[in-house]
C-alpha cells in the first residue's frame, strides 16, 4: 500500500483532514484501488506566532480533486469511479383502530390522528410512520475533467460540511499501470487536492490579534481576512 504524501492542506487549517493512498497493483491486472479520507469540521485558522488575525473557518462546499500524472501513463476505469449510493427514504403509513375503556388505556404507539366516544368507550385511530433507507447527511458527485476527475462535496441540507462524505475504506476509483508489475523503476502517482472558493468559505469569529494593528492594511475584519489569505497562500 503506497501512501501518497501529505495532502492536508494548510490553507484551512484544521476546517478539513485530507489523505490518499492506493493499494498495490495487482501483479496480473496491473491495477490498484485508490483511497481518499476527507474529513470536516469547524476549523481555527491564524493566531499563531506572528500571524496578524485568528477567525473560524467551515467549507460550505468543496472539490476533492483527482489529478492524472503529467504523462497520463496511468489509466482510470470510468466504471470504477465511485457514485452516490444513498438508498431512497420511503415512508410507510400504518392505520389502527383501538378502543379505550373509562378508567383503563391500551398502549399504543403513534400519535392519535382523531377520536369519538360512545357508551363509556373511546376509539382511538392511531396512525404510525414508518421510514425506511438512509439519509445522507452530505451529498457529492463525481465528473470527468481534463485534469482527471473530481468529487463535489455539499451539506445536507445547505449548511456547513461536517464529517466524511464516504467511508476511508471504499476505493473512489481503480487506477491501471499499463506497464505493471515493473522491475525497474516506480510507476507515477496521481495527485490529490481540494479547492474551494471564497464565497463556499463560513468565516465567522474574527479576531484581530496584537501582531495584526500595525501589519493589517484594512480596519474591516472579514477584508483584513482576505488578505491574511491571499498574503499566505
Amino acid at each position: 500500500m503506497a501512501n501518497l504524501g501529505d495532502n492536508n492542506p494548510r490553507a484551512f487549517g484544521d476546517a478539513v483532514s485530507l489523505d490518499a493512498w492506493r493499494t498495490r497493483y495487482d501483479e496480473n491486472s496491473g491495477e490498484a484501488d485508490l483511497h481518499v479520507n476527507v474529513v470536516f469540521s469547524d476549523g481555527r485558522v491564524g493566531g499563531g506566532i506572528g500571524s496578524p488575525v485568528r477567525f473560524r473557518l467551515q467549507l460550505l462546499r468543496a472539490d476533492v480533486h483527482v489529478v492524472r500524472d503529467s504523462a497520463s501513463v496511468l489509466k482510470i476505469s470510468p466504471s470504477s469511479v465511485l457514485t452516490p449510493n444513498a438508498s431512497p427514504i420511503e415512508r410507510t403509513a400504518k392505520t389502527s383502530l383501538e378502543t379505550e375503556h373509562a378508567g383503563q388505556a391500551r398502549l399504543s404507539l403513534g400519535t392519535a390522528s382523531s377520536a369519538e366516544f360512545a357508551g363509556g368507550r373511546k376509539h382511538v385511530v392511531r396512525q404510525e410512520v414508518v421510514e425506511t433507507g438512509a439519509a445522507a447527511i452530505m451529498k457529492f458527485v463525481s465528473m470527468k475533467t481534463p485534469e482527471g476527475y473530481l468529487f463535489r462535496i455539499e451539506q445536507v441540507p445547505d449548511a456547513p460540511l461536517s464529517g466524511s462524505p464516504w467511508s476511508p475504506s471504499t476505493s473512489v476509483l481503480t487506477m491501471k499501470d499499463p506497464k505493471a508489475p515493473r522491475t525497474n523503476g516506480e510507476p507515477p502517482e496521481l495527485r490529490i487536492e481540494l479547492r474551494c472558493r471564497r464565497e463556499d468559505m463560513h468565516i465567522t469569529d474574527i479576531q484581530i490579534t496584537e501582531n495584526g494593528r500595525n501589519v493589517l492594511v484594512s480596519p474591516n475584519k472579514m477584508l483584513a481576512v482576505e488578505q491574511y489569505i491571499n498574503q499566505n497562500y
